[in-house]
């Protein structure tokens, strides 16, 4: 396998993010091959694997990368609200993530059985990296004055779980209800 200077390391690595990223917008992870990334990025099927162990890894760090700059546009949102009661303003973040996670298609298309799927595919400490990621959000919550009444970490389960069942109700009629009544009994059971 050839070795590749940090230069060419980062030009090929930025390229497999970029062509990853529309690989799997277009066509989802199940669809998109090694092949398909390596040809997109002009690059040999055996060099794929100097970056990343799997398409599932590129995948999870496109994923990554993606939460980490909504989470940076989460701290100016929540600075524009922190005045509101703890309650209003876990929904209105909430609601915040929704939005961004919703419209992204990477992000979008992460529904509990592809959460499975990558789960099995991957390192746990690759999950738990987005677990931290996830962590950061009741992290600035609670430096705006939300207190939970249960651990991050179960604070951090639930929040997923409300993004993947909202995620299934998206294009349901009905759906915009059903996440906020669920948004609410959550938030009322969680937020002092």
């Amino acid at each position: 396998m050839p070795k590749f200077n940090e230069q060419e390391r980062d030009i090929i690595r930025e390229r497999l993010f970029k062509e990853g990223q529309r690989l799997f917008s277009d066509h989802g992870l199940r669809k998109v091959t090694i092949n398909d990334l390596t040809t997109a990025a002009s690059i040999s099927h055996g060099s794929f694997y100097n970056f990343f162990e799997s398409k599932e890894h590129l995948f999870m760090e496109i994923n990554l990368k993606k939460q980490r700059e909504i989470f940076k546009q989460l701290d100016s949102f929540i600075y524009e609200n922190k005045e509101l009661e703890p309650r209003k303003l876990t929904k209105l973040v909430m609601y915040f993530i929704m939005d961004k996670f919703f419209t992204d298609p990477i992000i979008s298309s992460i529904n509990g059985e592809l959460w499975e799927y990558i789960s099995r595919r991957l390192p746990s400490q690759t999950i738990q990296n987005n677990n931290l990621n996830d962590s950061l959000v009741v992290e600035k919550l609670t430096e705006a004055g939300v207190k939970f009444n249960v651990h991050t970490s179960l604070v951090v389960k639930v929040f997923q779980a409300v993004f993947i069942s909202a995620a299934s109700f998206i294009l349901d009629e009905e759906g915009e209800a059903a996440i906020d009544i669920l948004m609410e009994g959550v938030i009322e059971k969680i937020v002092e």
